[in-house]
C-alpha cells in the first residue's frame, strides 16, 4: 500500500456478501452508486441484519468499504459442548450425532459453528447446560 492509497476496512461477512451479490446482479462493470442502490432496495427490515444498516457509522463503514476495498472481519468460530465430554457433530435425519472427547483429537473432529448457529442447535437440542465452547484460531 502506498503512503496515499486508502485503507481498507473491515466490514462483517453479511456486508461483504451484500457488496458481492450487487456485483452480481448488476455484472463487472459495477459503479459504487449502484451497489448502494441494490442495497438499499435489497435490505429489508425483515433481513436479520438490517439494524445494522441504520446506524450511521456503519452506513459510513459500507461506503468506504464500497469506495476504497475491505477485508472481512474474523468471526469467532465455536464447537458445541454438552457436557464435560460430549460434543455436538452432525444431525442425521432426525437424529443428532455427538461425539465423546476420551482420547486425543476427538473434540477437534467435531465441527464449529458462529455463535449463531451453535445457539441454534442447542435450542434445537433443547439442552439447558449445553454451552458454546470457543475454538483458538487455527
Amino acid at each position: 500500500m502506498t503512503k496515499d492509497e486508502p485503507k481498507k476496512v473491515i466490514i462483517p461477512q453479511f456486508v461483504a456478501d451484500w457488496i458481492e451479490e450487487a456485483k452480481v446482479y448488476y455484472g463487472d462493470e459495477v459503479d459504487p452508486l449502484r451497489i448502494i442502490f441494490w442495497i438499499g432496495d435489497y435490505i429489508s427490515d425483515t433481513d436479520s441484519h438490517y439494524e445494522w444498516l441504520g446506524n450511521i457509522d456503519n452506513q459510513e463503514l459500507l461506503l468506504n468499504a464500497i469506495a476504497n476495498g475491505y477485508e472481512i472481519e474474523k468471526q469467532k468460530k465455536y464447537r458445541v459442548k454438552i457436557d464435560s465430554k460430549l460434543y455436538f457433530q452432525r444431525f442425521e435425519n432426525i437424529e443428532a450425532v455427538f461425539v465423546i472427547d476420551d482420547s486425543l483429537g476427538v473434540k477437534e473432529s467435531s465441527p464449529v459453528f458462529t455463535r449463531e448457529v451453535g445457539n441454534k442447535i442447542l435450542e434445537t437440542l433443547g439442552v439447558e447446560s449445553g454451552q458454546l465452547e470457543e475454538v483458538e484460531d487455527e
